[in-house]
């Protein structure tokens, strides 16, 4: 007899193995998170355009420290409007966030998607990425990162108690709680890109319809952005 209760929640999931974030590696990150961790909290912008080059610090160390990090500048930055010196700021935080690649790490990979991607969409608010097609092929390859990293038709589930039999060792046991918690961080992964997915997808897909392939000009860039982003036949004859 098998004692089993199954969770498929990933709410109930993730509250069984939160997301956790790793201790700076070295004295200059502390530095940094200092340094950015100041900034925030005066919320002015001149800080936080001077805090824009420590942030590169504390990559790849702390990505998931650097995507928080990343995004409340992004809103700090965007909500000065009249500022050219935040504007560029705000630019370059773009320009260096879409070079980063998502950890190997598949719990820290979840939080990095779900926030690299709602930071995304938050730039998406500016002229400067909705017209700038060299920024929005680097849209395209992140959706079409998330998208190589989703699993079709994807099953597992997770449980609020591990299913072993009442006679099993505690090596089996031990097997049966580790496949678990495997199990619930891929099932967070999976659902993170999948959402992340579905909304990016939808956005970006509205924004590219200014740049028709019927338009010679745009020839090219709709064909990488196709490429890049795996585009699906049915999303690929929107853009015609």
């Amino acid at each position: 007899m098998k004692k089993i209760i199954a969770i498929t929640s990933l709410v109930l999931a993730a509250r069984l193995f939160p997301i956790s974030t790793f201790a700076f590696a070295d004295t200059e990150t502390n530095q940094a998170s200092s340094a950015i961790t100041q900034a925030q909290d005066s919320n002015t912008v001149q800080a936080v355009i001077l805090a824009v080059p420590t942030y590169e610090k504390n990559w790849p160390q702390q990505p998931e420290e650097y995507m928080k990090q990343v995004n409340e500048a992004a809103h700090v930055l965007g909500d000065a409007k009249n500022d050219p010196n935040a504007k560029k700021a705000l630019l370059s935080l773009f320009d260096n966030m879409m070079q980063k690649r998502c950890p190997t790490n598949q719990e820290q990979a979840a939080s990095w998607i779900d926030l690299k991607n709602k930071c995304v969409l938050y730039y998406f608010n500016f002229d400067e990425i909705q017209n700038d097609k060299s920024r929005l092929v680097k849209v395209a390859e992140f959706i079409g990162e998330i998208r190589s990293m989703m699993i079709p038709d994807f099953r597992k589930t997770a449980y609020l108690n591990p299913p072993y039999a009442l006679d099993a060792s505690p090596q089996q046991i031990q097997e049966a709680v580790d496949e678990n918690k495997r199990n619930t961080a891929a099932i967070i992964f999976q659902n993170t890109l999948s959402g992340a997915n579905s909304t990016l997808t939808f956005i970006f897909l509205h924004d590219t319809l200014r740049f028709l392939s019927s338009n010679p000009t745009n020839a090219g860039f709709i064909r990488e952005i196709i490429a890049s982003a795996h585009l699906t036949a049915k999303e690929q004859s929107q853009l015609q």
